[in-house]
């Protein structure tokens, strides 16, 4: 496994990025929301996820940590796999996608106590 990458923006194409990390090209698939960010010849640390079956192996990346943490709980949730998982970051905040997990579980808890 893959835990983080840390080189050079080489090439912007989406949904993925090229990492050059000492001459080595690591293609890395990111949410839109980091796409946005980036730069060619950008200096980036990039924490991954490596997906490996049979036909594939393809690495997720986040900027930060606790982001690829909450990716990595949502592919626990039965019928989503990596790929969705992206697209859900890729339309929200991992803060926001946080606080909505939150308020939804809050309002489970309530209604099982009523």
């Amino acid at each position: 496994m893959i835990g983080f990458l840390k080189g050079k923006v080489a090439l912007l194409k989406r949904p993925f990025v090229i990492i050059d990390v000492n001459d080595v090209g690591y293609k890395v698939l990111v949410p839109e929301t980091i796409y946005a960010k980036l730069s060619l010849g950008e200096a980036l640390k990039i924490y991954t996820y490596t997906y490996v079956r049979e036909d594939a192996l393809d690495l997720f990346g986040f900027l930060e940590a606790e982001d690829l943490g909450l990716f990595e709980s949502l592919l626990t949730v039965s019928g989503i796999g990596p790929k969705t998982a992206l697209n859900i970051f890729s339309l929200v905040s991992a803060k926001t996608l946080l606080k909505r997990l939150l308020k939804a579980m809050s309002v489970s808890l309530l209604r099982c106590h009523v």
